[in-house]
């Protein structure tokens, strides 16, 4: 994470920039969708699916960030309420 704050966080208990700097794959352990779904859209692939966060239920839309020269270079992630 490079940047990461909102609602979201603190309906899950977190700050405003604490995940800043952490891997999604540590972060998101006990979410084997969330790490998959993430990997596919390093992969190029923009995706939007639903996912339950200890009872708190997120719409997460990824789209993968691309350099000039096509290779994906991160996403932006938008976990939305629902």
């Amino acid at each position: 994470f490079t940047f990461a704050e909102g609602q979201g966080l603190e309906t899950l208990g977190l700050k405003s920039g604490e995940v800043t700097g952490q891997l999604v794959d540590g972060f998101f352990s006990n979410y084997p969708d969330v790490i998959e779904n993430t990997k596919r859209v390093l992969k190029g692939e923009a995706l939007s699916y639903k996912t339950n966060f200890e009872g708190v239920f997120f719409e997460i839309r990824n789209t993968p960030i691309q350099n000039n020269l096509g290779k994906v270079e991160g996403l932006i992630g938008v976990a939305i309420d629902i």
